[in-house]
């Protein structure tokens, strides 16, 4: 008798037999025949924003456990910073440095988009076993507020698939492109808007470059800060179809506000394992 096993993403699968070996699922077969892996989906384990609404030298999140092994943690940063319009030559740029939490060691997964006032950061760090009651913190180099987003993600690839740091001045919105070289692969953006606070107005995303087609995008979670400024995080809600073996994909996110003049944003992606 066949077993029938809906996923999360809409897939039927009906198998004869179920093997448990490293994610992958297979049918008995005759020996010799030819055996098709299924990548195992992503999914979200931990998903967490904390505000930090006092200025301070150190952004860090609220207290969160995750619940598996092989976890890939992603810690986005997204805080403001100084800026005087009238010393252009002497500007301090905002940074996040010294990441640390959970026992783990962690990585800046690209360089910074700093060079508009404040800054969004991403770092990354795998955990083998599950993590608990830990908080992720990283230094700013000038006291400021803002916000620290954790997720964590089971049947991900250790490390991102793609990162692009972009800082914008007097553009219409935070956007980011990555390449998607896998089936399932998600994406996902931290930004900063130094010119005003506002909930972004729309978010909007493109599928793989053969498709070119829109995909549904969404707001994750924002931080409006009473200084003046708006920090987001945002994602493609699905993860992203793959092409045939050797051909690059991409997809871009752009989160849209209705006044910018000002804005960082970090977007990456995220592979199956």
């Amino acid at each position: 008798m066949g077993i029938a096993i809906n996923t999360r993403f809409g897939f039927r699968v009906v198998l004869l037999a179920i093997g448990l070996c490293t994610g992958v699922v297979t049918s008995l077969l005759p020996a010799g025949s030819a055996v098709a892996a299924v990548r195992t989906p992503i999914e979200v384990d931990v998903s967490l924003l904390s505000s930090q609404t006092e200025d301070s030298d150190t952004l860090v999140s609220d207290t969160f456990s995750t619940h598996a092994g092989n976890e890939l943690l992603v810690a986005m940063f997204s805080a403001d910073g100084p800026y005087d319009p009238n010393d252009r030559v002497n500007v301090t740029v905002q940074t996040i440095s010294s990441v640390t939490g959970c026992g783990l060691t962690w990585s800046q997964a690209s360089d910074q988009a700093n060079y508009a006032p404040g800054v969004a950061a991403v770092f990354t760090a795998y955990a083998t076993s599950p993590v608990s009651d830990c908080q992720v913190s990283g230094e700013l180099a000038s006291s400021f507020d803002g916000l620290v987003a954790v997720l964590s993600f089971t049947g991900a690839a250790p490390e991102l698939a793609d990162v692009r740091p972009v800082s914008n001045h007097y553009d219409s919105a935070g956007y980011g492109a990555v390449d998607v070289p896998v089936d399932g692969g998600i994406v996902y953006q931290v930004g900063h808007n130094w010119s005003v606070a506002e909930q972004p107005v729309r978010v909007s995303g493109n599928g793989t470059r053969a498709y070119q087609d829109p995909v549904p995008a969404s707001v994750v979670d924002t931080y409006l800060s009473s200084k003046g400024d708006t920090s987001w995080v945002s994602k493609i809600d699905e993860p992203l179809p793959g092409m045939a073996a050797g051909t690059d994909t991409a997809a871009s996110i752009g989160t849209w506000f209705a006044e910018v003049g000002y804005t960082n944003a970090v977007t990456i992606s995220i592979r199956p394992a």
